[in-house]
């Protein structure tokens, strides 16, 4: 036919395309138009994870972000040949898939995995170790008054302190001096007068 449209080359070599044409009497073209066909053997795609930079610690129900490169013979990778997959959380068939909760302790592997438009797939394919770790309760210290305090009546006491958590150091409304209106607040204060009676927390 004149216009054969696209022909596929499935396998790697060098191929002459000639174009012949003959008349209706059987004379033919005595010097056909050619073309060289050179095809090459598709080469494996290679997919790089660029956040995290390197492998992370975090703790239960905390997230980590990731986002990938992916590199293959005909171009940059697309959804859905490429993504991410960890043992713990879901899979991600996506370039960039953002944050990813790791909500149970424990060491992960997170595989980034690119595949081409042939199925070839990255054979060293990048990954980082994600370690989970448990939550841990935080810890509150009285800075001032460094001890316990007498003062007469009518007198006051200055106080501070400082709450250490794992993710981050306290900031209120997670601790601080007790009041009716502030119930979240752990400060406690308790007044007793020299008569048995107790004094109400504030």
């Amino acid at each position: 036919m004149e216009d054969p449209g696209a022909v596929t080359f499935n396998a790697p070599g060098t191929y002459t395309v000639t174009f012949t044409v003959t008349d209706a009497l059987g004379l033919a073209d005595p010097t056909p138009d050619t073309r060289v066909i050179t095809v090459v053997a598709n080469q494996a795609p290679n997919g790089v994870i660029d956040s995290p930079a390197g492998n992370v610690t975090v703790t239960a129900g905390q997230s980590v972000t990731f986002a990938g490169t992916g590199a293959t013979q005909t171009g940059t990778c697309l959804s859905p040949i490429c993504g991410i997959s960890a043992a713990g959380a879901p899979n991600r068939v996506v370039e960039d898939p953002g944050a990813v909760t790791f909500n149970t302790p424990g060491t992960y592997t997170v595989t980034f995995t690119v595949t081409d438009a042939l199925g070839l797939a990255d054979p060293t394919p990048d990954a980082r170790v994600i370690t989970v770790v448990a939550n841990q309760a935080p810890n509150g210290v009285i800075d001032s008054p460094a001890g316990n305090v007498t003062v007469a009546v009518g007198q006051s006491v200055t106080f501070a302190g400082r709450g250490a958590t794992r993710k981050a150091t306290c900031l209120s409304p997670t601790y601080g001096p007790s009041a009716a209106a502030r119930r979240t607040r752990r400060w406690r204060i308790r007044a007793r007068s020299r008569s048995t009676r107790r004094g109400p927390t504030r």
